[in-house]
């Protein structure tokens, strides 16, 4: 289940419009720009949301340096953005912000326990954040990610989707489905729980790792300093579970890790609670 974020949610969604919009609020579409040895740009995208006024969270993959890069910079486009055309992000049109990255814990062959980042989006500040939370998210339970799908490459398609008849159709249902570099909300239910990882059956694709992960999410007040949405992970992408029969779910870093909530309070002004 999925829907495109503007002012309104489909009917679906309703009973939670109030969170998930909250949520939209303070995420942005996260541009990874290189440079290589030739001088030839690279570019790359996730998402990433606002914890306080000028932090965020992404994946930590998400947050790496390119291969081949000896330059990197990084920009966050305002956030709630409903959507960006590729001439806007080209061109940084509407205002792009150049953030930073305070800390990865994320290393290249590494644990998927570390796939978490954080950046500064240094003098700007967000009127909209989201609170954090460490519950833990039961089995069955539906969870709801907002952020910003990328391009469904074929190589993509061809790995993730074994079978299909033509490419060119899949694409464009895949493409109706979550819609390149607009504002998204997709929904799912979590069949696998660990202290580290949660894990879930949803519709997802590339540009969505970084995206929040939201769990009976509840606002009070009307106004940016007495909402609170409570967010309980940081979507990662596809993880495989080992068994009889080997499967394939999406997954989120959980805020209910230790290792997490010691790698956020060490920031300061990032409470888990």
């Amino acid at each position: 289940m999925h829907a495109i974020l503007t002012s309104s949610v489909a009917p679906n969604f309703d009973p939670d419009k109030n969170n998930i919009l909250a949520a939209s609020r303070a995420t942005s579409l996260l541009m990874i720009e290189a440079v290589d040895s030739k001088g030839h740009l690279m570019w790359d995208f996730a998402t990433a949301f606002f914890i306080s006024p000028n932090l965020l969270l992404t994946a930590g993959h998400a947050a790496l340096d390119p291969d081949g890069a000896v330059r990197t910079e990084r920009y966050l486009f305002l956030p709630g953005t409903p959507f960006l055309n590729w001439d806007q992000v080209s061109s940084r049109n509407p205002w792009a912000i150049r953030c930073t990255v305070v800390e990865n814990l994320y290393r290249v062959g590494g644990s998927r326990s570390k796939d978490i980042a954080l950046l500064s989006s240094g003098n700007f500040e967000s009127q909209n954040y989201v609170s954090l939370s460490a519950e833990r998210i039961p089995q069955g339970g539906t969870i709801d990610i907002i952020g910003y799908p990328g391009e469904k490459r074929i190589t993509w398609l061809r790995e993730k989707h074994q079978g299909l008849k033509s490419l060119e159709e899949s694409g464009a249902a895949g493409e109706e489905l979550l819609p390149t570099r607009r504002l998204v909300v997709t929904r799912g239910v979590v069949a696998h729980n660990s202290g580290y990882l949660t894990s879930y059956n949803l519709s997802t694709c590339p540009g969505l790792s970084g995206s929040c992960v939201s769990f009976d999410g509840k606002v009070y007040g009307t106004t940016p300093d007495s909402f609170r949405l409570d967010l309980v992970g940081v979507h990662i992408g596809d993880c495989f579970f080992p068994g009889q029969t080997p499967i394939e779910l999406r997954s989120a870093i959980s805020l209910h890790s230790d290792e997490v909530k010691k790698f956020l309070h060490k920031h300061g002004k990032v409470q888990v609670v």
